[in-house]
């Protein structure tokens, strides 16, 4: 980034017009409307209701695994195994997002969302097919 000199006597429409927006918006983005739109708009439109549905859905399945793991593994190990397993299942499923979280801002700010979508479904459904 090149190096500025800032005047003390400059006005405020000199310095909009060399400021450069920190996001760049991509204008063939299906998104870009939604950004214009007000809150309504933004809630009833399709992108929004899709992705409220894949989030409902990714949790359920989520929350259904992590409240029946420990009855899980009881069932499939001994005792002391399986109390090992799941203290390690309890440290790591805070790691997991805090190593997860990231990940996907990053998938969601370089690529467009389909692309994301589709990316977090292929690690649901091989985490899926693992377990």
């Amino acid at each position: 980034m090149p190096s500025r000199t800032f005047r003390h006597d400059a006005s405020i429409e000199d310095i909009k017009s060399e400021a450069s927006p920190l996001l760049q918006q991509n204008r063939k983005s299906k998104l870009a409307g939604l950004r214009n739109a007000d809150a309504k708009g933004q809630f009833y439109s399709k992108f929004y209701l899709f992705i409220t549905l894949f989030m409902c859905l990714m949790m359920l399945r989520m929350n259904f695994y992590i409240g029946t793991i420990s009855k899980q593994l009881n069932h499939l190990e001994s005792a002391e195994d399986s109390k090992y397993l799941i203290e390690f299942f309890d440290l790591a499923l805070p790691l997991g997002g805090v190593v997860a979280v990231p990940a996907i801002g990053y998938l969601l700010d370089k690529f467009q969302i389909h692309v994301s979508i589709y990316t977090v479904s292929t690690m649901a459904t091989i985490f899926g097919i693992f377990k």
